[in-house]
């Protein structure tokens, strides 16, 4: 749990170690404000500062409720944006794989007179799938392995102009469809970049993290009546919290964390490559992930 809350810390510009004082200095302040305080009061009745009072108690807790309304009613809303935002880059991913798939079949479909660029159209789309499955995550902010992933789509373009310039009148309406699944994948593959870039604004993860922690701090001064039973109840709303955090800062990376994007249509669509390949006689090794 810490290091979760440790990496919303780091998230936000905070340094490994201002994290962990951070994290440190509230939990020492919250701890000393509960434990230490009561006994401050009993010794010193007379201090003008009983912020544990009947009326004091009674604030506190119509503020959790209160403000427990509007943190309830925030918190999903940024929680179901940044599923959303994860979402679709996820169906991105799943829609470029589903075009590469229909492009190889229709390839499949071509005359055996034209095994030589049926290969090479075959091992340039081997080359792009293992491009994306090493490099997906980079691609997005590297401008070169940006760059090396649409060469590779460019080379399968100029092997389609050798299919036209043979006038294969017969195969007119095949080389119209790879054509058409052609751009099909270089516009999702465009899409897919543009949606991997996107996140959500660091001010309201910021927001969230404010006002999570306005909200969960007023539970520690609370009396519990119930003793060991409220504070397992304290615990389990600040673990809550901390895992809803979690979450929101997890999704907010597609390519890393627990939550991640999965690639595994990917590597069935290399298998498959791999496999028709070897049958034409040609030997390609995929990369190591």
């Amino acid at each position: 749990m810490f290091n979760k809350i440790k990496s919303i810390f780091v998230r936000q510009g905070y340094s490994a170690f201002n994290a962990e004082f951070s994290i440190g200095i509230i939990v020492l302040l919250i701890y000393l404000s509960h434990t230490f305080y009561p006994v401050l009061l009993k010794q010193f009745p007379f201090l003008p500062i009983n912020f544990f009072s009947a009326g004091d108690q009674g604030l506190i807790s119509s503020f959790i409720e209160w403000f427990g309304v509007l943190y309830g009613l925030l918190i999903p809303l940024i929680l179901v944006k940044v599923w959303e935002q994860f979402d679709t880059i996820d169906r991105e991913f799943d829609r470029e794989a589903d075009t590469i798939r229909m492009l190889f079949e229709d390839v499949q479909l071509m005359r055996k007179s034209h095994s030589n660029i049926k290969a090479e159209i075959l091992v340039n789309l081997f080359k792009y799938v293992d491009h994306v499955i090493n490099n997906y995550a980079l691609e997005v902010e590297d401008k070169d392995l940006k760059f090396t992933g649409d060469l590779i789509l460019r080379n399968i373009r100029k092997l389609y102009i050798l299919l036209v310039n043979q006038k294969a009148k017969e195969q007119d309406s095949l080389i119209s469809e790879l054509l058409n699944q052609l751009n099909n994948l270089v516009d999702i593959r465009g899409d897919r970049i543009a949606l991997s870039k996107q996140r959500i604004y660091q001010s309201l993860k910021s927001i969230a993290l404010i006002t999570s922690a306005i909200w969960v701090i007023p539970f520690y001064f609370l009396n519990f009546t119930f003793g060991f039973i409220g504070y397992l109840l304290l615990f389990g709303v600040t673990v809550l919290v901390v895992f809803i955090l979690s979450i929101i800062d997890d999704l907010d990376e597609p390519f890393y964390g627990k939550w991640k994007i999965g690639i595994e249509s990917w590597f069935d669509i290399q298998k498959e490559l791999k496999k028709q390949l070897e049958e034409l006689g040609v030997i390609v090794i995929e990369s190591i992930v």
